[in-house]
């Protein structure tokens, strides 16, 4: 598939999941052995990854998603985005709270025969940590 057609397919999982909260995409767009993979979480796979999406999604029924940046080559989609929701369900044990939070993140999508094989992962979870109070660092 072309650069385009994989960001199109990026896109639409971005916009099926967070603006829509349409976990059925998932099995539709992400192969049967898809791995994820993000710095301090442990790997998991297509299922680990709609219980994410569902726990996420939970937490921050509100949630939106801006795009900052989307980019592609050959079988990777880059993707740069903001996430905006206020905690209203539980998050990483924590109750809900009510903030405001703003996350960043990066990923790295790659692609094959049109599903999602492989990402790689990036997000800001110190700084969610921190808009919700439960870390603070030393001035």
């Amino acid at each position: 598939m072309s650069a385009e057609e994989n960001m199109r397919i990026v896109r639409r999982i971005y916009e099926q999941v967070f603006d829509r909260h349409n976990l059925e995409v998932v099995d539709e767009l992400y192969a049967a052995n898809f791995v994820y993979h993000s710095p301090g979480n442990p790997d998991f796979d297509r299922e680990g990854l709609k219980g994410a999406f569902a726990t996420y999604l939970a937490a921050f029924p509100d949630v939106r998603m801006t795009i900052e940046d989307m980019f592609a080559a050959g079988d990777r989609v880059a993707v740069r985005f903001t996430c905006y929701g206020t905690h209203q369900g539980q998050f990483m044990g924590v109750p809900p709270s009510g903030k405001q939070v703003t996350m960043t993140a990066i990923l790295i999508h790659r692609l094959a025969n049109g599903k999602m094989v492989e990402d790689w992962e990036w997000s800001d979870q110190l700084g969610v940590l921190r808009q919700l109070g439960l870390v603070s660092l030393p001035q």
